[in-house]
């Protein structure tokens, strides 16, 4: 999952979110992310849950401190067709 998002963490704006006090920027904001979503019980490692993801799903559970990551719809797409892909042929 991490290999298929990890794209595009450049800009003028440094994207970042904080985990228990530690602040997190560039590549190292999606990992935190991820666990963060963990956390909250959003299961974003499952191939079956980010091959049904909606954007708006998507969009909270990359949410940056200070603004939105760039290019969800991208992210987005090449989720859901690595899910259905990883359903289907290994289920």
């Amino acid at each position: 999952m991490v290999d298929l998002l990890n794209f595009s963490f450049w800009s003028e704006q440094a994207y970042f979110i904080e985990i228990d006090g530690i602040k997190y920027s560039g590549y190292w904001s999606l990992p935190a992310a991820i666990k963060r979503a963990e956390r909250q019980g959003i299961p974003v490692t499952s191939p079956t849950w980010y091959a049904q993801a909606s954007p708006e799903q998507l969009k909270l559970v990359f949410a940056m401190d200070n603004g939105e990551l760039p290019l969800l719809d991208e992210r987005l797409e090449l989720l859901q067709t690595a899910g259905s892909i990883l359903q289907r042929c290994f289920g």
